[in-house]
């Protein structure tokens, strides 16, 4: 028996003279034209079948439609201000919220130059040496 390099390896021609010697059932063919029409005929012509797809693509877009759509109306806008001195203590806590965020990355940078810098001294010295 050949391994499965062995086959791979094979030409086209020797692929062909080794299965020469096989014999294929009698009407395995139809068999196979059989199965396959008839595991394509109760769905292909059906009524039922043609009338599914224009219903599932409806309601496909009344689920994209929902979703897009329900929030926006449910939701009162929150940047629409009538008093002027609300909106500027908003903006404000905007800017707080940014600073701290902020802040703390540049915290964390300044961490992590700490410990990048340690390995690159040490890098440098043996590369003078």
């Amino acid at each position: 028996m050949k391994q499965i390099e062995d086959i791979e390896k094979m030409t086209p021609e020797e692929l062909e003279a080794a299965s020469s010697g096989i014999s294929v059932p009698q009407g395995l063919q139809e068999r196979i034209r059989e199965r396959i029409a008839a595991s394509e005929a109760p769905h292909a012509g059906s009524r039922s079948a043609r009338l599914w797809i224009p219903i599932a693509s409806l309601a496909a877009a009344a689920a994209v439609a929902a979703v897009v759509v329900v929030p926006q109306i449910r939701q009162a806008p929150v940047d629409t201000y009538q008093d002027p001195y609300l909106a500027y203590a908003q903006v404000e806590e905007a800017f707080r919220l940014i600073s701290d965020k902020m802040a703390a990355g540049m915290e964390l940078a300044g961490e992590a130059n700490t410990t990048v810098q340690k390995p690159l001294q040490i890098f440098n010295k043996i590369s003078e040496k």
